[in-house]
């Protein structure tokens, strides 16, 4: 029981995490995160410049990477999930957006 309670808690972190990540600075909600998510499901990474070009500003790729959803993976120009707790939340995020009719998952 403890640790499904400590699991439960993490996830809840990283579900937390990514509603920040679709808040932009001028309160409006975004899709970005469901885009990059959606790529590192497909491939297991998504690559620094499809990340960029994705988000579209330097300071708001700066502000999505600090939030610890998603990291540069060192040497590499590859971005992925921050932890295994944010892969789980962003699998569940984009199969549910996907199942509701949203977002594509191969957009």
């Amino acid at each position: 029981m403890i640790i499904a309670d400590i699991e439960a808690n993490v996830l809840d972190k990283a579900s937390c995490d990514f509603d920040a990540a679709r808040i932009l600075s001028n309160g409006k909600l975004q899709e970005v995160p469901f885009k990059i998510a959606s790529k590192i499901l497909q491939n297991g990474f998504i690559n620094k410049e499809d990340f960029a070009c994705i988000v579209g500003d330097y300071v708001e790729e700066e502000r999505l990477l600090s939030l610890n959803i998603f990291a540069k993976v060192p040497f590499s120009k590859k971005i992925t999930f921050q932890s295994k707790p944010s892969a789980i939340v962003g699998r569940r995020m984009v199969e549910a957006v996907v199942a509701a009719g949203g977002y594509e998952a191969s957009g």
